[in-house]
């Protein structure tokens, strides 16, 4: 059988590879011709007019396959991927098999201690300002806190506080300022450790678009939450026309998807916006067709380090993320944070254009 000459340019990195629960994958790859068994470092030049088949891990079965675009595929945990020549004249079929890694969060999550933009600050204060009211004396769970910026300002309203993370990275960073201040545990947000009907409140923000499955995570809302419990959720509004996705995100639910969403496991929902367009800078409005022209062409960067240019373009003067929100912080941005945030009540009958973020509270029936 013939081989195809190696490609004069690199093969793409493996972290394109998507997959799991929700995210972007580190893949290590040995690309192997079955003709002669020889380990290549990349697959043939021609590999962009492929057709390739995956099996592995979490396959329907023997034969079972999926169909391949430009290097893109979806394996769960280990597999393979096969990849044959099309060109005339070319017969060399390769193979890949790889092993998964967890996606990296860390580079997608404001740290503390990183430049962030006033804006971004003010919706982090305010949403947890938000969770307030609703924590008040009762048994709280955050969900997916990364490295809990907001932990110690829920401890200080919940009766009793609990929370998790699926990244170590994360809940170390997190374990580290907070110490034995908080139970802070590695989780999956899909099948949890917690016990049946022991929280007041769930609380997952900036999360539920990279879960695996957002149905899974309600019925584990479900299982836990007491009778008139509550889930609050905070998601960046997929339904502007400039909304750019999170690197790791899996999907997207605006006010009319989470509405139904939560109303098929018993919930009643409210919505409230925040951050309103109308109140932007003109720079910003400005930048708004432009960013959708970069996003496009696959310019705008992925992780926050990439951003952090882009984000002092934009917003002009940076504020230093804190790795914990404080009352007396609150108190000295209130009148900051109310005017970026304008926190207004929103309507679910229809897709939300107005505000950048969406707060959703949603109550067992």
């Amino acid at each position: 059988m013939a081989e195809s000459a190696a490609p004069s340019r690199e093969f793409p990195s493996c972290s394109g590879v998507s997959g799991g629960r929700g995210g972007r994958w580190a893949a290590a790859a040995t690309w192997v011709t079955r003709s002669g068994g020889r380990s290549q470092p990349r697959p043939p030049a021609t590999w962009w007019r492929s057709i390739s088949a995956w099996r592995g891990a979490g396959s329907t079965g023997p034969g079972s396959a999926r169909r391949i675009t430009n290097g893109e595929w979806t394996p769960c945990v280990a597999g393979r991927v096969s990849l044959r020549s099309r060109l005339p004249g070319v017969s060399c079929a390769w193979c890949m098999e790889f092993a998964l890694a967890e996606p990296d969060y860390v580079a997608v999550t404001e740290m503390a201690g990183e430049d962030i933009s006033t804006e971004a600050l003010c919706r982090c204060l305010d949403r947890y300002l938000w969770a307030g009211d609703f924590v008040d004396g009762n048994d709280v769970i955050e969900v997916g806190c990364g490295t809990g910026p907001g932990l110690g300002y829920l401890l200080g309203r919940a009766k009793t506080l609990l929370a998790g993370d699926i990244s170590p990275a994360m809940v170390d960073l997190s374990r580290d300022h907070y110490g034995d201040r908080v139970d802070i545990r590695q989780i999956q947000a899909e099948a949890t450790p917690f016990p049946d009907n022991s929280a007041d409140v769930i609380i997952i923000f900036e999360a539920l678009y990279m879960l695996s499955s957002a149905d899974k995570f309600i019925t584990e809302c479900r299982r836990i939450l007491r009778p008139n419990g509550t889930v609050l959720v905070s998601n960046a509004n997929k339904d502007l026309y400039d909304f750019n996705p999170c690197l790791h995100s899996t999907v997207y639910h605006g006010v009319v998807e989470l509405a139904k969403l939560f109303d098929a496991y018993g919930f009643q929902t409210k919505f409230w916006g925040s951050t309103p367009l109308s109140s932007i800078s003109l720079r910003q409005r400005l930048m708004r067709p432009v960013k959708k022209f970069a996003m496009s062409l696959n310019m705008i960067p992925k992780t926050m380090a990439g951003k952090r240019f882009l984000k002092r373009f934009v917003f002009g003067h940076l504020v230093t993320m804190p790795a914990e929100i404080t009352n007396d912080m609150l108190a000295n941005m209130k009148e900051t944070i109310v005017s970026v945030v304008s926190r207004t009540v929103i309507s679910e009958i229809a897709p939300c254009r107005e505000f950048k973020v969406i707060y959703c509270a949603a109550t067992m029936k």
